[in-house]
């Protein structure tokens, strides 16, 4: 029997093909059986494309439509078997759901009535890369070294930081790690990792974590010393994100000191007197720490001047004083202040270990104290130490002049601290003269010169120093005793002349004369000479004494003189 089958190769696809047999016996052919449609696979689809949304993880697949295709369904196959599909009728179609980092082959199933054809994307459709995860953050002052766990797909990384300012640091890498240089102090920094490759990029971020950066250094540092107290204080600007702070200072000598506090100032005692600090403050954070601040300079209050090495040398002259004592630690500069008993105060200010205090008042005595001083504190001792200025001048000095016997008295207000006194003399004749000394408050001074002027002045003296001269008191002596009296006369008209030669001191003379009938009296003159009118037939006696105001001299020695005739004694 004959088969009643048959195969008809090369078919055109897309095509519907006409059939009918017809049946011969090798001589005669029967009539066409009745026309059977046939329809042939369709044409593979062409020119298939795939156009990636990083942002969605979907794809757009489009083709050109094949020939006798009714309808289409694109897979997407990964190489680790993930498996997508799209597609109706229409010759494009959207694939949802990729997976990052996969590598996809695209085919696209074109349906016909009878049979199907498959065509396949040349390339494959490469996802975008996975997140980075893990991130990690390890932090030194200024810098943040971070880490992460590989990303799929990923062939390049940018780490970003970035803080609710604005602020933004940035690195990238094809490797897990890298670093955030010039990190800013006191930040909050939100850090995220985003992975790329040649299809996607900056759309595989990875979750943030934060990072607090240590707190800035403190700025504005200052000191101050409450010089009474001896307690120091610092004190700053705060620092944003600090939990607490420690101040340290260090002296230069070895010392160190520290406080700490959650304010914005500390303070500190057991301060070393004349020693320098460098001062810091460190801001404490919940994580990390602030370097150092700037280091400020803070010095201590000086110290005590040395109680027993104050001296003093006291120049009585020129009433001046200089002073010397030890150096004292940390002073820059020293005030010493002489205070006397009267309240007078004088003082002198030296950067050296001595200085001079002139114009002392006279007859004080004087108690010093002397004071270290810095930028900080001055600092007061008392010394102990007392002097004594030379004596003043003595006042109201008076002189009382005794005439028979020519005695001078000279007297004077006794002050304290003197020892005694010493009375000298400058005669008008140009001699000096040390009438006495004395401890009470006068002295007495006899066998005075006669007829001369005597200048007297008072000294006072300690036991180290003398006064200036007192004021000056001038008396004058008796006149001296007239001397080789004469008397010449006339018995013709009684008339007597008188000489004598000069006194000494005299002013005015007093001449007596008297008789041995009871004549008496007496005639004044200011000149060596006198004529007088007598009675005739008497003797006479005649005396002279020479007169200044104030004492009457000796009487010179009688000169004797009988009127009627002439007759020298």
């Amino acid at each position: 029997m004959n088969p009643t089958t048959c195969t008809v190769n090369r078919l055109v696809c897309g095509q519907t093909y006409r059939v009918s047999v017809t049946a011969s016996d090798g001589y005669c052919d029967s009539l066409p059986s009745a026309i059977t449609d046939v329809h042939s696979a369709p044409c593979m689809p062409h020119n298939i494309r795939a156009l990636i949304d990083c942002q969605s993880s979907m794809a757009v697949l489009s083709w050109q439509p094949g020939t006798g295709a009714m309808q289409y369904t694109a897979t997407a196959k990964s190489e680790s078997g993930h498996v997508l599909s799209c597609g109706k009728n229409k010759t494009n179609c959207e694939l949802t759901g990729l997976a990052c980092g996969e590598s996809y082959n695209i085919t696209v199933l074109a349906e016909g009535q009878t049979c199907n054809s498959t065509a396949t994307m040349s390339g494959h459709l490469n996802t975008g890369p996975c997140a980075p995860q893990n991130v990690e953050v390890q932090y030194s002052l200024s810098i943040g070294q971070l880490s992460w766990d590989r990303s799929v797909g990923a062939s390049m990384y940018t780490a970003q930081a970035a803080t609710d300012l604005g602020s933004v640091l940035s690195c990238s890498t094809s490797d897990t790690s890298c670093a955030l240089y010039n990190v800013s102090c006191s930040q909050t920094y939100d850090i995220s990792v985003t992975a790329h490759n040649n299809v996607c990029r900056g759309t595989a971020v990875s979750a943030s974590t934060t990072l607090n950066t240590e707190p800035c250094p403190p700025q504005n540092v200052q000191t101050h010393l409450n010089c009474a107290s001896d307690v120091g204080t610092v004190s700053w600007e705060e620092s944003l994100g600090a939990v607490s702070y420690v101040a340290f200072l260090e002296g230069r000598n070895g010392h160190s000191l520290s406080c700490s506090t959650t304010s914005s100032s500390c303070s500190v005692t057991g301060l070393i007197c004349g020693a320098v600090y460098n001062t810091q403050v460190r801001a404490i954070g919940e994580i990390y720490n602030s370097t150092d601040s700037e280091t400020i300079l803070f010095t201590s209050a000086p110290c005590k001047p040395v109680y027993d090495s104050v001296t003093v040398d006291v120049n009585c002259e020129n009433a001046t004083a200089l002073f010397s004592w030890a150096w004292s630690g940390g002073a820059a500069s020293y005030e010493l202040t002489a205070i006397s008993n009267n309240g007078y105060i004088s003082s002198c200010i030296s950067q050296e270990n001595f200085c001079n205090i002139s114009e002392l008042a006279c007859g004080q005595t004087y108690t010093v104290r002397l004071t270290a001083i810095n930028d900080e504190c001055q600092i007061t001792q008392e010394t102990g130490v007392t002097f004594q200025t030379r004596p003043c001048a003595p006042l109201y000095v008076n002189v009382d002049l005794q005439c028979k016997p020519s005695t001078a008295i000279v007297t004077w207000e006794q002050m304290d601290d003197v020892l005694y006194y010493l009375v000298s003399a400058t005669l008008s004749t140009g001699e000096s003269d040390t009438i006495c000394n004395s401890t009470t408050d006068s002295c007495e001074k006899s066998g005075l010169q006669c007829g001369v002027e005597y200048a007297f002045t008072v000294t006072a003296y300690s036991s180290h120093c003398h006064s200036d001269f007192s004021s000056t008191v001038h008396i004058t002596t008796e006149p001296c005793q007239p001397t080789q009296p004469t008397v010449s006369g006339s018995c013709d008209n009684n008339t007597v002349v008188l000489n004598w030669s000069h006194s000494k001191g005299a002013l005015s003379y007093k001449v007596h004369i008297t008789s041995n009938l009871g004549y008496d009296d007496s005639f004044q003159t200011s000149e060596s000479t006198l004529t007088v009118e007598l009675l005739c037939g008497q003797t006479y006696t005649f005396t002279t004494l020479g007169e200044n105001g104030v004492c009457d001299g000796i009487p010179s020695t009688p000169a004797h003189f009988t009127t009627g005739k002439t007759q020298h004694s």
